[in-house]
Protein backbone atom coordinates (compact mmCIF):
# COMPACT_ATOMS: atom_id res chain seq x y z
CA UNK A 1 0.00 0.00 0.00
CA UNK A 2 1.22 3.43 -0.68
CA UNK A 3 1.65 5.67 1.92
CA UNK A 4 -0.43 8.47 2.31
CA UNK A 5 -0.07 11.73 4.15
CA UNK A 6 -1.92 13.08 7.32
CA UNK A 7 -4.33 15.51 5.64
CA UNK A 8 -5.46 12.39 2.88
CA UNK A 9 -5.90 9.88 6.16
CA UNK A 10 -7.62 12.20 8.00
CA UNK A 11 -10.07 12.79 5.21
CA UNK A 12 -10.58 9.32 4.68
CA UNK A 13 -11.06 8.76 8.77
CA UNK A 14 -13.13 11.92 8.86
CA UNK A 15 -16.57 9.71 8.04
CA UNK A 16 -16.03 7.18 11.01
CA UNK A 17 -14.97 10.05 13.56
CA UNK A 18 -18.49 11.50 12.60
CA UNK A 19 -20.04 8.05 12.92
CA UNK A 20 -18.07 7.26 16.44
CA UNK A 21 -18.58 10.37 17.79
CA UNK A 22 -22.41 10.69 16.64
CA UNK A 23 -24.15 9.33 20.12
CA UNK A 24 -23.10 12.75 21.96
CA UNK A 25 -26.28 14.66 22.29
CA UNK A 26 -25.04 17.81 23.21
CA UNK A 27 -23.72 19.48 20.21
CA UNK A 28 -20.80 21.17 22.23
CA UNK A 29 -19.60 17.98 23.67
CA UNK A 30 -19.80 16.36 20.06
CA UNK A 31 -17.76 18.62 18.74
CA UNK A 32 -15.24 18.48 21.35
CA UNK A 33 -15.26 14.64 21.16
CA UNK A 34 -14.44 14.86 17.45
CA UNK A 35 -11.81 17.34 18.21
CA UNK A 36 -10.18 14.82 20.89
CA UNK A 37 -10.77 11.97 18.18
CA UNK A 38 -9.07 13.98 15.73
CA UNK A 39 -6.13 14.99 17.56
CA UNK A 40 -5.35 11.23 18.49
CA UNK A 41 -5.85 10.03 14.78
CA UNK A 42 -3.02 12.93 13.85
CA UNK A 43 -0.64 11.90 16.75
CA UNK A 44 -0.59 8.21 16.49
CA UNK A 45 -0.59 8.17 12.17
CA UNK A 46 3.03 7.55 12.03
CA UNK A 47 2.94 4.36 14.24
CA UNK A 48 0.07 2.88 12.03
CA UNK A 49 1.89 0.01 9.65
CA UNK A 50 -0.16 -1.74 7.32
CA UNK A 51 2.12 -4.72 7.29
CA UNK A 52 1.00 -5.47 10.60
CA UNK A 53 -2.47 -6.96 9.64
CA UNK A 54 -4.28 -4.65 11.16
CA UNK A 55 -6.65 -2.74 9.25
CA UNK A 56 -6.33 1.42 9.33
CA UNK A 57 -9.70 1.52 10.17
CA UNK A 58 -9.59 -1.11 12.71
CA UNK A 59 -6.32 0.77 14.04
CA UNK A 60 -7.67 4.01 14.46
CA UNK A 61 -11.02 2.84 16.07
CA UNK A 62 -8.79 1.46 18.72
CA UNK A 63 -7.09 4.55 18.80
CA UNK A 64 -10.19 6.67 19.00
CA UNK A 65 -11.72 4.85 21.66
CA UNK A 66 -8.99 4.99 23.92
CA UNK A 67 -8.77 8.98 23.46
CA UNK A 68 -12.40 9.41 24.36
CA UNK A 69 -12.21 7.12 27.33
CA UNK A 70 -9.45 9.24 28.36
CA UNK A 71 -10.69 12.18 27.84
CA UNK A 72 -13.49 11.39 29.58
CA UNK A 73 -12.27 10.61 32.59
CA UNK A 74 -10.37 13.72 32.65
CA UNK A 75 -13.07 15.82 32.10
CA UNK A 76 -15.38 14.12 34.94
CA UNK A 77 -12.46 14.57 37.28
CA UNK A 78 -11.81 18.40 36.72
CA UNK A 79 -15.73 18.95 36.64
CA UNK A 80 -16.04 17.18 40.26
CA UNK A 81 -12.88 19.27 41.58
CA UNK A 82 -13.20 22.55 39.65
CA UNK A 83 -17.55 23.12 39.05
CA UNK A 84 -18.89 25.63 41.45
CA UNK A 85 -22.19 23.68 43.64
CA UNK A 86 -24.21 25.91 41.30
CA UNK A 87 -22.93 25.32 38.13
CA UNK A 88 -23.49 21.58 39.34
CA UNK A 89 -27.07 22.15 40.19
CA UNK A 90 -28.60 21.39 36.80
CA UNK A 91 -32.04 22.75 35.08
CA UNK A 92 -34.41 23.61 37.83
CA UNK A 93 -36.49 20.99 39.46
CA UNK A 94 -33.68 18.65 39.61
CA UNK A 95 -33.93 16.60 42.77
CA UNK A 96 -31.26 16.51 45.05
CA UNK A 97 -28.33 18.67 46.48
CA UNK A 98 -25.24 19.39 44.79
CA UNK A 99 -23.71 17.65 47.83
CA UNK A 100 -25.51 14.32 46.36
CA UNK A 101 -24.60 15.13 42.48
CA UNK A 102 -21.31 14.94 43.16
CA UNK A 103 -21.63 11.78 44.96
CA UNK A 104 -23.69 10.49 42.43
CA UNK A 105 -21.85 8.10 40.24
CA UNK A 106 -23.77 8.81 37.35
CA UNK A 107 -21.63 10.70 35.02
CA UNK A 108 -21.99 14.20 34.02
CA UNK A 109 -20.76 13.92 30.58
CA UNK A 110 -21.67 10.90 28.70
CA UNK A 111 -19.44 8.10 30.24
CA UNK A 112 -17.82 5.17 29.15
CA UNK A 113 -20.81 3.05 29.93
CA UNK A 114 -22.67 5.12 26.58
CA UNK A 115 -19.57 4.96 24.29
CA UNK A 116 -19.49 1.19 24.72
CA UNK A 117 -22.98 0.59 24.35
CA UNK A 118 -22.87 3.01 21.02
CA UNK A 119 -19.94 0.85 19.96
CA UNK A 120 -21.98 -2.17 21.14
CA UNK A 121 -25.09 -1.36 19.50
CA UNK A 122 -24.74 -2.97 15.65
CA UNK A 123 -24.08 -6.98 17.42
CA UNK A 124 -26.56 -9.27 17.95
CA UNK A 125 -27.57 -9.99 21.93
CA UNK A 126 -25.18 -12.79 22.66
CA UNK A 127 -21.83 -11.70 20.55
CA UNK A 128 -22.57 -8.06 22.80
CA UNK A 129 -23.20 -10.08 25.98
CA UNK A 130 -19.59 -12.28 25.12
CA UNK A 131 -17.49 -9.50 24.21
CA UNK A 132 -18.77 -7.08 27.04
CA UNK A 133 -18.05 -9.91 29.41
CA UNK A 134 -15.14 -10.93 27.91
CA UNK A 135 -13.03 -7.70 26.84
CA UNK A 136 -14.87 -5.32 29.01
CA UNK A 137 -14.93 -7.06 31.76
CA UNK A 138 -11.94 -9.36 31.91
CA UNK A 139 -13.62 -12.58 31.90
CA UNK A 140 -11.93 -15.86 29.97
CA UNK A 141 -13.77 -17.42 27.50
CA UNK A 142 -14.46 -20.28 29.78
CA UNK A 143 -15.70 -18.48 32.17
CA UNK A 144 -18.08 -16.99 29.41
CA UNK A 145 -19.53 -19.81 28.66
CA UNK A 146 -19.89 -20.90 32.26
CA UNK A 147 -21.58 -17.28 32.92
CA UNK A 148 -23.93 -17.97 29.55
CA UNK A 149 -24.08 -21.72 30.48
CA UNK A 150 -22.95 -22.69 26.82
CA UNK A 151 -20.42 -24.67 24.71
CA UNK A 152 -16.89 -23.00 25.06
CA UNK A 153 -17.07 -23.53 21.18
CA UNK A 154 -20.08 -21.43 21.08
CA UNK A 155 -18.44 -18.35 23.27
CA UNK A 156 -15.96 -18.40 20.87
CA UNK A 157 -17.69 -18.27 17.91
CA UNK A 158 -19.84 -15.14 19.19
CA UNK A 159 -17.00 -13.46 20.02
CA UNK A 160 -15.20 -14.38 16.46
CA UNK A 161 -18.92 -13.08 14.56
CA UNK A 162 -19.44 -10.27 17.31
CA UNK A 163 -15.67 -8.84 16.19
CA UNK A 164 -15.65 -9.60 12.52
CA UNK A 165 -19.44 -7.69 12.54
CA UNK A 166 -17.24 -4.50 14.69
CA UNK A 167 -14.45 -4.25 12.01
CA UNK A 168 -17.00 -4.13 8.94
CA UNK A 169 -19.04 -1.24 10.85
CA UNK A 170 -16.31 0.17 11.90
CA UNK A 171 -14.92 0.67 7.74
CA UNK A 172 -18.10 1.11 6.20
Amino acid sequence: MERLNAQEVLLLLEPSILKWTAHFQDKELREEARQVARVACWRRLAYFDDTRGKSMASYFFMVVRSALINWYKKERRYQQVHLLPSELMGEEGEEGTWEERVADPTPVLYGEDLLWDAWMEPLKEWERTCLTLHLREGYSLIEVADLCQVPYERVKKWKQRGLARLKKDVVE
